[in-house]
């Protein structure tokens, strides 16, 4: 049943401030919350209590991290299966688009226009499914992960994140817009892309580079000169772009999304409340993070910001 409700919107400006707010009062004002839900907004390495020890109820309802990997592989898939939708579509190769119109309607509302072309839906269906391949490719073959678990309300985050970006970066293109004119311009040609497509996508694979070099250094900490897992300790990261943040991997994601939302000219609106949410979230994680970093390692260089070079 078709909705004038942006759901999408609704449900990411939601979890934005919900993430936000309170995280902002974990890391600057702990001691006014109750020591099990501190916890339950804590992430991977900052999830401890002061004391060392961790709920015994939260323990019931985590998961090792490295399960992420289960929404990076539904990920490759759902998106592979959209890009196949939207090129057969502007293609006329095959036009089975309804499945994605009808429930974009449905769950992005039934007022969304037409304000993203063709070609620029297409560059951006084909680096999203870059960056979910790049992920599992990473979580599967490049990160080493400790004994560390989350909450299993990061776990089902990062399935809502995935499922509501995939169908939103399409949303308001010709044919899947809910006032798509059958007049749209479906046409894809080399003549239709602009400087703006190529600034953006270079700033996504820079992004794209930052979040790897940053997941290569952590699994490095872990491992031999020959590759060798030989420690699961926690140590200094060290070198790049470590050297002016903390947590160099949430700057990435940031940077990726913020390309994406440039390549629409920030004219794909609901795709600018996944980049707030993107936002909100990797500068508390990562504050989460950095603060954790101060207080284990008393050498640890101070100059470093937690997630946004030279600002926070």
């Amino acid at each position: 049943m078709e909705s004038s409700v942006n759901y999408i919107q609704l449900i990411f400006l939601t979890i934005a401030i919900l993430t936000f707010l309170p995280g902002l009062i974990t890391n600057y004002a702990e001691r006014f919350l109750p020591s099990i839900l501190n916890q339950f907004i804590r992430y991977g390495r900052a999830n401890v209590a002061k004391d060392g020890k961790r709920s015994g109820i939260l323990k019931l309802i985590e998961v090792p991290k490295n399960w992420f990997y289960h929404s990076y592989l539904f990920s490759v898939f759902f998106q592979s299966f959209i890009i196949f939708t939207v090129i057969s579509k502007y293609t006329n190769y095959l036009d089975i688009s309804f499945w994605l119109r009808n429930t974009l309607d449905v769950l992005g509302g039934n007022d969304r226009p037409n304000t993203v072309d063709a070609v620029t839906t297409v560059i951006a269906v084909c680096l999203y499914l870059f960056q979910v391949g790049r992920r599992l490719f990473e979580t599967l073959f490049v990160c080493v992960y400790s004994d560390t678990k989350m909450n299993v309300m990061h776990y089902l985050l990062a399935w809502l994140h995935y499922f509501g970006s995939m169908f939103t970066i399409v949303a308001y293109s010709p044919a899947f817009s809910s006032r798509a004119s059958n007049f749209a311009d479906l046409t894809l040609s080399f003549d239709k892309l602009t400087l703006i497509h190529l600034v953006a996508s270079l700033l996504f694979f820079y992004g794209s580079w930052v979040q790897y070099q940053a997941h290569v250094t952590f699994a490095n900490l872990r491992k031999d000169k020959s590759q060798k897992v030989v420690s699961m300790k926690h140590q200094i990261p060290r070198g790049g772009m470590f050297e002016l943040v903390s947590c160099p991997n949430y700057w990435g994601e940031i940077i990726i999304y913020f390309a994406i939302a440039l390549l629409f000219l920030f004219k794909n609106y609901t795709w600018n409340f996944i980049t707030i949410w993107v936002v909100a979230n990797q500068l508390i994680v990562g504050i989460m993070n950095h603060r954790w970093y101060l207080a284990t390692f008393p050498d640890y260089p101070t100059n470093r910001k937690a997630v946004i070079p030279f600002i926070w």
